[in-house]
């Protein structure tokens, strides 16, 4: 659909990876954890309700490793604030950031809300 493009992707569950790579063969997927992994250089990078589940304490060095690799853009499609911190009452931990916070100039679109996903934070580098 769009000639010259190259996509790609990681996700740190083999099964998903997997179900990935048999509907889309076109597409680059591998394992990895991106609280581990150095995101490869690319004009936009799109995260979707993945840095939910990263530790306060990880999401700087995670978000500034984005910024690096993105070339023209971030786009952050997570729960946003507020409230600010850790979604009570569910079985694992997963988290509401201030991504506006750590980009600042960053832009947020709201979205109509599916389940805890109600916004999207895009990023342009200067």
């Amino acid at each position: 659909a769009f000639p010259g493009v190259r996509l790609g992707g990681y996700d740190v569950n083999p099964s998903a990876i997997a179900f990935g790579r048999e509907r889309l063969v076109d597409i680059s997927f591998r394992v990895a954890d991106f609280r581990e992994a150095t995101p490869a250089p690319a004009d936009v990078i799109l995260s979707c309700y993945a840095l939910c589940y990263c530790p306060p304490e990880n999401l700087d060095t995670v978000l500034r490793g984005l910024r690096v690799a993105a070339k023209k853009g971030l786009v952050l499609a997570e729960p946003l604030p507020p409230p600010e911190g850790l979604i009570p009452d569910l079985p694992y931990p997963e988290w509401r950031h201030p991504y506006q916070h750590y980009l600042p100039g960053s832009s947020v679109i709201p979205m109509p809300k599916i389940d805890r996903l109600d916004g999207a934070v895009v990023f342009t580098p200067m």
